[in-house]
């Protein structure tokens, strides 16, 4: 079994070009592209678990935990058949008034005349 040396694959390359070619100098292209996506990786990681906690954690998806409902804690409300009553002939008003104003329309004068 061949063995690999680690060490051997992260050792920086020494080369030494043409440094008239070479606005900047040392220049690493593949250093520089390596640091960017490994950078970019690690974010989009990072995101995506902060993500994840945030649709978990804002029970969006339910929550970590499904809360159980007792139905003791569960509060009824009685409906007042005289207070509905108001607010329906107070509704039936308001529907006969935009009926009257729907057939008996205003004539509007042109106030350039």
């Amino acid at each position: 079994m061949k063995k690999i040396n680690i060490k051997f694959l992260f050792r920086k390359k020494n080369k030494i070009g043409n440094l008239d070619e070479v606005g900047a100098w040392p220049v690493n292209y593949l250093r520089d592209w390596e640091i960017m996506v490994l950078a970019f990786a690690v974010g989009l990681i990072a995101l995506s678990i902060f993500s994840w906690r945030i649709y978990l954690g804002n029970k969006i998806a339910g929550g970590y935990f499904v809360p159980e409902i007792n139905s003791a804690d569960v509060s009824t409300k009685i409906v007042d058949l005289s207070r509905l009553k108001k607010d329906l002939s107070i509704l039936d008003s308001k529907q006969e008034q935009f009926i009257k104003l729907k057939t008996n329309q205003p004539k509007l004068v042109d106030p350039s005349l």
